[in-house]
């Protein structure tokens, strides 16, 4: 065995080089602004711990370099929680260095920078003015043939999400869902986008696993995505925690046999839809943080396809470009302060959102709004019976049914003055 092909430290114990670079750098002499070293010797290697306080942390027992937590024994060496390292927004790390988003400059690595996630490809300063490269721009043209400036609307909304994956934070509170059936290029676009962001950075935790979180969140700590693909309509989605996720709220994790610890998410959700999912909550809440792009086209067999495109779009140069375009996207996204969609985007995403809320559908169908009108709640309560039968739908039990009408704006419930039967203001049946 030569040096060359022993074992290095961090084939062994996954280190991350931001934050070693960065303890590094650590000299409170020459930098008065960087966190104080502690002054004792550095205690035994810690078992998972992440997320606990400082100097909570427990000595190895035994073998235990499968549970061996290297952020809870830096932070224990420097003084600074994890939650407290500094992050900046802007900056992406790649392999030539830090790519200053905003203004689509390459900056050189530095420790200053506090990056502790690496993208592991190349950006490539004037890359035909940050367009999508020949090959992945083909690919895209092929996937979103629509005419009218409707398949343009898709590619645009995905380059901006692309770009947001790269964002180290959650702020403008997105996931983005492709929805559509049979072969249609939802595993390419999510494939290479994978690709890009390298095996290390995504994690593929399905949505039906969010049901039980306690031993399921820890996947997505430190990960830039979390692709959850082919999801099955029967598949439910637990959307109190998928809401915290996408909206990079504290969460709580637990590794089996280990302790429980809080962490911050920075991961975004890309989910990919043969049917519709099934999902109890129809709120605005979970409706704002949907962005959804149907894939309509369908490939077929003798249809002249390229057999070598998933390999090509894989080779070194393409994911560089591909990445470079992603960079330009999050330009575009930061300077516009959120997502900019088309109208077919918002069309397309209200109409698979009424799909999850017959009540939405029921409304638009058989009821009418206005502060004037008032109808009896049992003739509401029986219209929506019948309407659900026409339409296979599952009909809601009446007190459930009676709060839906509740959120609709501008309706209230009252006593009817003549029948003193409960009645609702503001909703009436169409005739």
């Amino acid at each position: 065995m030569s040096w060359d092909s022993f074992p290095r430290l961090d084939d062994i114990v996954p280190i991350e080089r931001g934050v070693l670079e960065a303890l590094a750098s650590f000299s409170p002499a020459s930098s008065p602004t960087a966190p104080a070293i502690s002054t004792k010797p550095p205690r035994q290697f810690p078992r998972q711990t992440s997320g606990q306080g400082l100097g909570q942390t427990r000595p190895m027992q035994g073998n235990d370099w499968g549970t061996f937590d290297l952020g809870a024994y830096l932070a224990d060496m420097v003084g600074v929680l994890e939650d407290d390292w500094e992050v900046r927004g802007e900056l992406i790390n790649c392999v030539n260095g830090m790519v200053d988003a905003r203004e689509l400059k390459l900056l050189p690595h530095d420790p200053k920078f506090g990056s502790r996630t690496q993208v592991p490809c190349r950006f490539i300063p004037d890359e035909t003015r940050y367009s999508a490269p020949p090959l992945w721009k083909q690919t895209l043209k092929e996937i979103f043939p629509e005419p009218d400036g409707v398949g343009f609307d898709k590619v645009d909304l995905l380059w901006q999400y692309f770009g947001y994956v790269l964002l180290p934070d959650c702020r403008y509170e997105a996931s983005l869902w492709l929805l559509g059936t049979g072969q249609n290029g939802k595993g390419t676009i999510t494939e290479t986008l994978q690709e890009v962001l390298g095996e290390d950075n995504v994690s593929n935790l399905q949505i039906s696993e969010l049901k039980d979180p306690r031993f399921s969140t820890y996947h997505l700590q430190h990960k830039m995505l979390n692709l959850s693909t082919e999801t099955s309509g029967r598949d439910p989605l637990s959307t109190e925690i998928f809401k915290k996720i996408v909206s990079g709220e504290r969460l709580t994790a637990e590794r089996k046999y280990g302790q429980k610890y809080e962490f911050v998410p920075r991961v975004k959700i890309v989910i990919g839809l043969n049917d519709m999912p099934v999902i109890p909550d129809k709120t605005e809440g979970f409706g704002r943080r949907v962005k959804l792009i149907r894939c309509d086209q369908k490939f077929k067999e003798g249809d002249n396809r390229d057999p070598d495109r998933k390999a090509n779009l894989k080779k070194k140069r393409e994911l560089d470009g591909i990445f470079t375009w992603m960079v330009s996207g999050l330009t575009a996204l930061l300077a516009n302060k959120g997502f900019k969609t088309g109208a077919r985007i918002k069309e397309d995403t209200e109409v698979f959102l009424d799909g999850l809320n017959p009540m939405k559908e029921f409304f638009k169908e058989e009821c009418e709004f206005d502060p004037e009108y008032s109808e009896e709640g049992q003739k509401l309560f029986d219209r929506h019976k019948s309407w659900c039968k026409e339409n296979n739908q599952r009909d809601f039990a009446k007190i459930r049914f009676n709060n839906e009408l509740l959120k609709e704006p501008g309706v209230r419930k009252k006593l009817d003055s003549y029948t003193r039967r409960v009645a609702f203001s503001g909703i009436r049946l169409k005739p």
